[in-house]
This record gives C-alpha cells, structure tokens and sequence, in this order.
C-alpha cells in the first residue's frame, strides 16, 4: 500500500496492529520500518523467547496468556497495566467501528498494548509448531516483566521465557 507521506502510513500502521479481526489480533509493521522509513528501528531488547510452546498453540493463546500474567506481574511490581487491553469488549467494538470507517482516523489517547506481536515458529509444511517463539513487548520494562511467567503453565507445558539474544 502507498501512502501520500510518511506520516501517514505511520498513522496507519500505528492505527492498525493490533486490530482484532475474526478473532486473530493483526500484526502490521512499515516496509521501510528502521532502514529510513517510518517507523522505529527493531529493538531486540523488547523481544522475549519463549521454549516449549505446546505444538498445537495459537498466537492468540500466547497472546492471553502473557496479557494475563503481565497485567499480574506489573500490578506485583508496582508498574501499572496498560488500560488499552481495559475492555476487550470494547476494543472489538471499536474495531468493528474502524471496518467500517477505515484505518485513517486519529486515535492519540490509546496507550499501546503490552504486546505488539506474537510469532510462533512453524513447520513450512505442516504449519505443526515447533516449540519455541517470540514475544514482542512495547518497551524494555515490559520485556523485563515478561521474565516473571518464567515456568508458568500453558495447555500443561511449563514455558521457557528469557530475553532474545542476539548472535
């Protein structure tokens, strides 16, 4: 997609991650995101690993899980949740209301979600997971508190959660 300026594809991007459609929470970066282009540069330091993912997990059930124990973990620390996950029913309202008037209106007083994205790992083939992924949080503090579900439970599995490296 072409934007007349950068600024407006930033509002774009900025106005669509996180958008919940059918159920699935969208992911939408800038192309040129850190080579110029709109957008910040990738910070690894907001990325968190996760190891042994249940094979069958869902982006979205990783992303309940770490919104439900970060909320949980930030509210222990002294750090306040962010109020943008405050009513998921009226995050989907208000989604609903951007289907239908598009992606261009301003939206300044929304706090940016805890999370911004989830990848999990896949085989090519058989899109089977293969145990491990990411968590891509929206500032370092978060990152650091996503350490804490170090060992909390998902479908059974105890997760491995520790800050990405980087080779």
């Amino acid at each position: 997609m072409k934007f007349a300026s950068p600024d407006s594809a930033a509002a774009a991007v900025a106005k669509a991650n996180g958008m919940v459609i059918g159920g699935h929470t969208l992911r939408v970066d800038s192309a040129n995101r850190g080579q110029g282009g709109s957008g910040d540069a990738f910070d690894a330091k907001r990325s968190v690993f996760l190891g042994n993912l249940p094979l069958k997990v869902t982006e979205e059930a990783v992303r309940k899980h770490f919104e439900s124990g970060l909320k949980s973990a930030l509210l222990r620390s002294g750090g306040a949740a962010a109020p943008t996950d405050a009513s998921d029913g009226d995050k989907k309202k208000k989604n609903k209301k951007d289907d239908a008037e598009g992606v261009g209106d301003d939206d300044d007083d929304v706090e940016k979600p805890l999370i911004e994205g989830v990848r999990v790992i896949r085989d090519a083939v058989t899109h089977v997971g293969k145990g491990f992924g990411y968590v891509l949080l929206r500032d370092r503090a978060t990152a650091a508190a996503a350490l804490a579900l170090h060992g909390s439970k998902l479908s059974g599995r105890e997760l491995r959660v520790q800050v990405k490296e980087l080779y």
